[in-house]
């Protein structure tokens, strides 16, 4: 139950955060979507920025589960596994335009908020950009090298950084061009196809 009340939460709180941002939020307009007073909410969160924390959290594992099918996938090549992987990926980002765009404006605010609440079970912290779907997308890359499909000299923690940068880029050209989602889609599958045949001719 509380877990449910808490994922209840979480999704109202997206939906504001994604309407006014992190600075125009509060945590009264959270409560209020979410038909919850304060109090309780305080029950779940510690404030705005754990409750942010957790929408971003529960972004990343949301990511990380649309990779995670694509992985090991031997019924399908690498070129077509990546190809279905970015659209998924694309578009769930394309879906949360309001939280991708407060990612990349407040980059800076996200990390000091990342120093201050978040830790793993064990009280240490990785690198903010190294979450759920950045160790997703390098399992992805380390089973196409292993299975040579791509060249061993290809390193997976460059290749989901290089992957990452890309989509970032996308989503940058996105905020300043407010492309239709065909359009959108249209950008990621050329950018893939690029990634793709450079990664591929690297084996050849």
């Amino acid at each position: 139950m509380k877990e449910a009340v808490r994922a209840f939460i979480l999704s109202r709180a997206r939906d504001v955060f994604q309407e006014k941002g992190f600075a125009n939020a509060t945590v009264d307009d959270i409560a209020a979507a979410a038909g919850v007073s304060k109090p309780t909410l305080y029950n779940y969160f510690s404030g705005k920025q754990g409750i942010f924390m957790a929408v971003l959290e529960d972004l990343h594992a949301r990511v990380a589960e649309l990779i995670r099918p694509h992985i090991g996938n031997f019924r399908e090549d690498f070129p077509l596994r990546l190809r279905k992987m970015s659209v998924e990926v694309a578009k769930n980002f394309f879906r949360q335009q309001g939280l991708v765009r407060i990612m990349l404006s407040e980059r800076r605010l996200i990390v000091e908020l990342f120093d201050q609440c978040g830790k793993n079970d064990n009280g240490s912290k990785p690198p903010f950009w190294q979450g759920e779907t950045y160790l997703a997308f390098v399992a992805f890359f380390q089973f196409a090298v292993e299975a040579g499909e791509l060249n061993r000299c290809c390193k997976p923690e460059l290749l989901a950084s290089i992957y990452i940068g890309m989509m970032t880029q996308i989503n940058l050209n996105q905020m300043f061009h407010t492309w239709s989602e065909n359009e959108y889609m249209n950008a990621v599958q050329t950018a893939v196809d690029v990634l793709c045949n450079g990664l591929l001719n690297k084996i050849q």
